[in-house]
């Protein structure tokens, strides 16, 4: 059955339909971040996890780092099906 957004709701055990959940998107910015950022999605996800009621993805924009950021977010996205770079 679809909700009010042409979503989908998820169906639990024995079929029945619930609705959807949101989804949060957390948009973080990143420019040189190497010495941080696996730190920093720890800790973001960690607090999103306590979050009910919500799924939510991360999406991470690099701003032409070159410290290697780039190459450790495509490492998170790779452990971490939540994560788009």
């Amino acid at each position: 059955m679809a909700n009010a957004h042409g979503m989908e709701g998820r169906t639990a055990a024995g079929g029945a339909a619930r609705p959807a959940r949101a989804l949060l998107s957390v948009v973080v910015p990143c420019f040189n971040e190497h010495a941080v950022i696996v730190e920093t999605h720890r800790q973001i996800s960690a607090a999103l996890d306590e979050m009910q009621g919500f799924d939510f993805e991360f999406v991470y924009i690099d701003d032409g780092s070159d410290d290697g950021t780039l190459d450790l977010l495509r490492d998170i996205q790779r452990n971490d099906s939540r994560v788009r770079v």
